[in-house]
């Protein structure tokens, strides 16, 4: 039932299906009365954790934004840096049929994973239409700022909230 529920859900995790009897009348049948229990109690344990864990997910989610966000800047710099003065559209054409490899240039260049970068065919979609001229300069002191708060800042938020929900009180 889980690994069918998967396919429906279209999540990368297993889907935790509980078992049990969950009306209000005495159970009919005790054979299974101690699985319905444990059931119910995980059941109702996960149900308590879910604001905690929603603070995690939302601060991984954060972490995974400011990646992408970073990435991004690398990559259209990269693009307006390539760009000449005269022939911008032939060139464009040759960069989006190249973009494999500006990716592997900047994923070397910068040591940004392989995992930050966007889906290829995606983003050559995108810049089909996309007019460079607009794109203002890699701005390296914001980049700095974003790398600091993800290596510094955000490691010490999580630290506080793990913190507080070592001590019982509510982050």
């Amino acid at each position: 039932l889980m690994w069918s529920l998967g396919k429906v859900l279209n999540t990368p995790e297993v889907a935790r299906v509980y078992i049990g009897s969950f009306w209000d009348q005495p159970y009919q049948n005790d054979d299974n009365r101690k699985l319905f229990e444990m059931e119910e109690e995980d059941l109702f344990r996960d149900i308590q954790s879910v604001p905690r864990g929603s603070i995690v997910r939302k601060l991984n989610d954060l972490v995974k934004r400011c990646r992408i966000a970073k990435t991004h800047a690398y990559i259209m710099a990269h693009i307006k840096n390539e760009m000449p003065v005269f022939g911008k559209e032939a060139k464009m054409k040759q960069i989006i049929a190249n973009l494999p490899k500006v990716f592997q240039q900047i994923e070397q260049s910068t040591g940004i994973p392989a995992g930050d970068f966007p889906n290829i065919e995606e983003f050559q979609e995108n810049l089909k239409n996309f007019d460079i001229t607009k794109l203002a300069k890699l701005n390296l002191p914001m980049i700095e700022a974003l790398d600091k708060m993800i290596a510094t800042e955000l490691p010490r938020l999580m630290h506080k909230y793990h913190k507080t929900k070592i001590n019982g009180t509510q982050a």
